[in-house]
This record gives structure tokens, sequence and C-alpha cells, in this order.
């Protein structure tokens, strides 16, 4: 599988393991652990995020000034903390407001901003053209109203403006989501918006291929070599639910990870 000349992060594509070997990317990390663990009080993240928060900050602008930055179902974590530091006015949200008051404090305690509201993605209240960024990060695949909230993420960036999105594809279609499924959601993606680059290895959006394709980052190499970045155990509850029905499938759940940068035309 050719992979073209483009390298993280300049890639609308699948994360591959010589990503996480890139230096660019290992310095993203670094700088995402100390946040974390400043912020948050934990060393690690996990398998998907090692890539995603990089390759989500590798397409940002190192200086946010001027720049307003919606953090999208953001849950409680160090991202928007370090997006404020960076000069971004920040916003975030997310269904659960008690994650509110929790900002609230980081903000007070490093005299930063950030302002939070309680949304349902599909129902944003934001007026439109508000932000100059989105961030999304791994949120598509716990959804099922993926075309509504991409069509609000459109609505609420300024034209011009970006939508930073990753998302986890399900190697064999026992989670969300299917690669054919993933295939579809990426090509509306692309009706929507504007890709910053074509989406390379193209090819892996096909089940039979990405089952077999060693070079791009999955779970199933975490769970062989580094299974304490994964976040579950190693066999699932739906899975040994099966196992009492006599369903016998995978005990294990491989999942690869995606990452797209896409503008709103002007």
């Amino acid at each position: 599988m050719e992979h073209g000349d483009d390298t993280f992060p300049h890639r609308n594509g699948f994360a591959l393991h010589e990503d996480l070997k890139n230096p660019k990317l290992l310095g993203y990390l670094r700088t995402c652990l100390e946040e974390n663990e400043s912020f948050c009080g934990k060393a690690q993240l996990d398998w998907s995020r090692q890539w995603e928060y990089p390759y989500v900050l590798a397409n940002l602008p190192a200086d946010g000034a001027g720049k307003r930055i919606l953090d999208a179902s953001s849950g409680f974590c160090f991202f928007a903390p370090l997006l404020a530091k960076r000069g971004f006015e920040v916003d975030s949200c997310d269904r659960d407001a008690s994650i509110g008051p929790k900002y609230d404090e980081i903000a007070a305690h490093y005299d930063i901003a950030i302002e939070f509201t309680q949304q349902e993605l599909s129902k944003l209240t934001y007026p439109d053209d508000s932000f100059d960024f989105i961030c999304c990060i791994s949120v598509l695949e716990h959804t099922g109203e993926r075309e509504n909230i991409v069509r609000e993420f459109r609505r609420c960036l300024k034209p011009g403006g970006t939508l930073l999105l990753t998302f986890g594809v399900s190697v064999h279609g026992e989670r969300e989501i299917p690669v054919a499924e993933a295939k579809k959601l990426i090509a509306f993606l692309e009706q929507e918006l504007t890709p910053a680059t074509p989406f390379l290895g193209g090819g892996y959006l096909d089940e039979s291929v990405l089952a077999h394709a060693d070079e791009v980052l999955r779970t199933e190499w975490f769970r062989h070599y580094r299974p304490e970045l994964l976040p579950w155990r190693i066999i699932s509850r739906a899975s040994l639910q099966n196992l009492r029905r006599g369903r016998f499938g995978r005990p294990f759940f491989d999942l690869a990870v995606v990452g797209l940068a896409l503008h709103k035309s002007r």
C-alpha cells in the first residue's frame, strides 16, 4: 500500500505505526503528556490518544491569538486548557453539565478562559460562522447522528474555518464504525467540506485489506506490545455475554483510527 509523500501531520487518512516514530508527533505527545499530568493528574494517554491529540495539535497554529476554537464533546481533559494557554479563545461543550465547574476551577487557577456550555452536537446553539476551528476527537463513533453533527459543525465554522476530526474504525465490524460505514462517512465529510489533503490509503477502506494492514496503527498491536495503553480489558463484557449465549466470535475487537482536516469553503 503506497502512502505517498505526506507524513504526519499533513495527511488525511489512517494513523500509521511510522507516525509514532515521527519527531514532530513525539514532541507534541510530550507536550500533551505534560499538560495531561498537570491538569488532570494522569500520566498516560490511551492507545489512540497517543496519535489523535498530537495530530490535532500539530494541525493547529502554535499561536492561537485572535482565533476562536470549539472543543466539541470535550469531556474533562487537558486539551481545552492547553488550547487556552496557547492563546485560543476556547469554547468547550459536552452533554455532561458537571464538566463546567471543573473547567471553571482550572481556568481560575491558571488564569485562562474556557467557556463551557452543555450541548448536543446534533443541535448546537452557537450562531452561524462562530469558530475558526472545531476539534472533535474520537466522538463520532459513539453517536448515531453523525451526518447531522457534521452539518452542525459546518454551519458553526466561519468561512475558511477548519474542522479537525478523528474517529475509530472497527476493523472487523464488531464495534462502531465498521469499515464500510467509515468509507461512507468520509465521503460525506468530503462532500460537506473541503479536505486539506486527499484521503491517503483509501485502499484500507476495505475490510479484507485493513484486516491485514500491519502498517496501520491498530489495537491488535497494542494488545500484544503495550496493553497498558488499552482502556478496556482484553476480553470485553459484550464478548463474554456472546460466549454465554453460544456465539463464538473474536474475544478482542480490533480498532484503527482516522484523522481528517477539512475546510469550510468561502
